[in-house]
């Protein structure tokens, strides 16, 4: 099964997992989405993978003004680009007490990926077990 795993702020990361290999070598790719340019790269990641489930983690929307605005676009444009694709709406505070939030992870990757790629793992071995 492929997962895509998305940490959904001002800027997004992103996962894709195949849950059926090693845990070892589930991580496929991952990466950043600006905001300036999230509409148009999310979709070209959708269309690059066929995903069997995507995992989102829903930033809170405690922020006003500007950035509110921005994370409610966010939202709104990862819900319309998903489609008719199986998904599992998430907050933080589900996965990041949990020892998956300490994950050990290659060294380059920003801070939103690394979420991204923690959450994917996660969800997968967590939620997913036995599908």
């Amino acid at each position: 099964m492929r997962v895509l795993a998305l940490d959904l702020g001002v800027t997004t990361g992103w996962a894709c997992l195949n849950t059926t290999s090693p845990s070892a070598s589930r991580m496929g790719a991952s990466g950043i989405l600006t905001y300036e340019q999230f509409p148009s790269q999310l979709k070209s990641i959708l269309s690059a993978w066929s995903f069997d489930h995507i995992v989102v983690e829903n930033p809170l929307l405690i922020a006003r003004g500007q950035l509110r605005s921005q994370l409610e676009n966010v939202i709104a444009w990862t819900m319309s680009a998903i489609g008719e694709v199986p998904r599992t709406e998430i907050l933080a505070s589900d996965w990041k007490s949990t020892k998956y939030a300490k994950m050990k992870l290659p060294r380059g990757l920003t801070t939103h990926e690394r979420d991204a790629i923690r959450l994917g793992t996660w969800f997968s071995e967590t939620r997913l077990q036995g599908s």
